[in-house]
């Protein structure tokens, strides 16, 4: 089945909180925190970027990304005079290594290059998305704090 996306809805952040938890848990789990006060963190961490983007971003188009109408990710751009900004794009983990976030991200692309416009999105340096972003022609543009930080920045020039 293909993937599709359509927009998210209130109806959605039990998911999307789920989502955010999966791809973060790891990272959080080493403060050895127990699993209550793990999971209220989590859901702190949630809430304050979910916030923090309507701030940063307040007219990014928010998605749910479905496949076979179930819902396997999200993808939140922002549409800029400056360019495309990939706010978030996440999966859930069985969706990861299938193709999915190549086919998300070509469609991005795609329409990039038709507006002759960049795309840029922030990535945590060691993550494994890095390679993909790197593979879809995406280059490092800076990162944070000294030398190679905890995120970097990357850009993709639009087609010629």
């Amino acid at each position: 089945m293909p993937v599709t996306s359509r927009p998210a809805l209130a109806a959605d952040r039990p998911f999307l909180l789920a989502l955010y938890v999966q791809t973060r848990e790891d990272e959080f789990s080493a403060a050895g925190l127990a699993p209550a006060a793990l999971a209220l963190l989590l859901e702190q961490q949630y809430r304050a970027r979910e916030a923090g983007w309507a701030h940063t971003a307040p007219g990014a188009e928010d998605r749910v990304v479905e496949r076979d109408g179930r819902p396997v990710g999200r993808l939140v751009i922002d549409r800029r005079a400056d360019g495309i900004r990939v706010v978030d794009i996440a999966l859930v983990e069985d969706e990861q290594g299938r193709g999915t976030g190549t086919e998300l991200l070509r469609g991005v692309l795609d329409e990039a290059d038709a507006a002759h416009a960049p795309v840029k999105l922030h990535v945590v340096a060691t993550s494994p998305a890095r390679r993909l972003y790197e593979r879809l022609g995406f280059e490092p543009v800076s990162a944070d704090g000294a030398g190679e930080g905890v995120h970097v920045l990357l850009e993709r020039r639009p087609s010629a």
